[in-house]
C-alpha cells in the first residue's frame, strides 16, 4: 500500500492552522494583544474550535472581555482653592474641623500646581465685575451695594480652550480666584452665591474682545496674596 506524504495527508489542517496564526499575529500588529480574546472568540465560532474549549477556559475569556470593556478612567471634578494654611493651624489649635476638610487637606497636597501656566492676558477689576454681573444680573447686582462691596481678581492661570455649538471658538480661558473687599478693605469671602471664590472667563472667536464667566475647569491653588490685600 502506499505512504501518503504527511503533508498531503493533513495538507487543511496545515493551511487552516496557517491561517489561524497569520490572523493572530495580524490582530495583534493592528488591534493589540489586549484585544485578541475576543477576536480569538469570535474567529473561534468561525472555525468550529470554539466548542473545543472547556468552561474554565470559556469563562476566563469571557472575564478578560467584561473587565477590558468596563474599564474606565474617572476624572476628578474641579474644586475650589482651599487655604491649606488656615486648616492646618485650626486642625494644630483643635478647632472645629467640618467634615471632608482634612480629606480635601489631602488631596490638595497630592496635587501637583508645578506645572500650571501663568496668564497675563485676564480680566482687570472691571472687567470681571462687568462679566459677573453680565451673567447674574441683579442678584449680584445688589449683593455688591448692600455690602458696599468691589471685585478684586487674583493670579490667573491658563486653562484648556474649549469649542461649543452655543458659544463657537474660545481664544482665551483662564481660571483666576475672585474675592469681594468692601470700602474698608475688608475681605468678604465672596458673601454668598452667586459670588464665588473662583471663575473661568473666556474670550470668544466671535467677540474676541469681551471676557465673559462661567465654571471653573480646573483646581488653582489658594491666591493668598490677593486674599491679604
Amino acid at each position: 500500500m502506499k505512504k501518503v506524504p504527511f503533508f498531503k495527508r493533513y495538507k487543511k489542517t496545515i493551511i487552516s492552522l496557517g491561517i489561524i496564526v497569520v490572523l493572530f499575529l495580524g490582530l495583534g500588529y493592528y488591534l493589540g494583544f489586549q484585544h485578541i480574546p475576543h477576536h480569538v472568540r469570535e474567529l473561534g465560532q468561525m472555525v468550529g474550535i470554539s466548542g473545543n474549549m472547556d468552561s474554565g477556559e470559556q469563562a476566563a475569556m469571557d472575564a478578560a472581555v467584561t473587565t477590558e470593556d468596563m474599564t474606565t478612567e474617572v476624572a476628578s471634578a474641579p474644586e475650589f482653592p482651599l487655604d491649606t494654611l488656615m486648616w492646618v493651624n485650626s486642625i494644630k489649635n483643635g478647632d472645629y474641623i467640618p467634615d471632608g476638610v482634612k480629606e480635601e487637606l489631602a488631596r490638595i497636597r497630592k496635587t501637583d500646581f508645578s506645572k500650571m501656566s501663568v496668564a497675563t492676558d485676564k480680566p482687570n477689576d472691571s472687567e470681571i465685575r462687568q462679566a459677573i454681573v453680565q451673567r447674574f444680573g441683579e442678584e449680584a447686582i445688589n449683593l455688591l451695594k448692600q455690602n458696599d462691596a468691589t471685585l478684586k481678581g487674583g493670579k490667573a492661570y491658563h486653562a484648556p480652550l474649549q469649542n461649543s455649538e452655543k458659544n463657537g471658538q474660545e481664544i482665551a480661558r483662564v481660571t483666576m480666584m475672585v474675592t469681594a473687599f468692601n470700602s474698608k478693605h475688608v475681605n468678604l469671602m465672596n458673601i454668598q452665591e452667586p459670588l464665588l471664590p473662583v471663575y473661568d472667563f473666556v474670550k470668544f472667536e466671535s467677540d474676541p474682545d469681551t471676557w465673559y464667566v462661567t465654571d471653573i475647569s480646573q483646581t488653582i491653588p489658594y491666591d493668598y496674596k490677593l486674599n491679604k490685600r
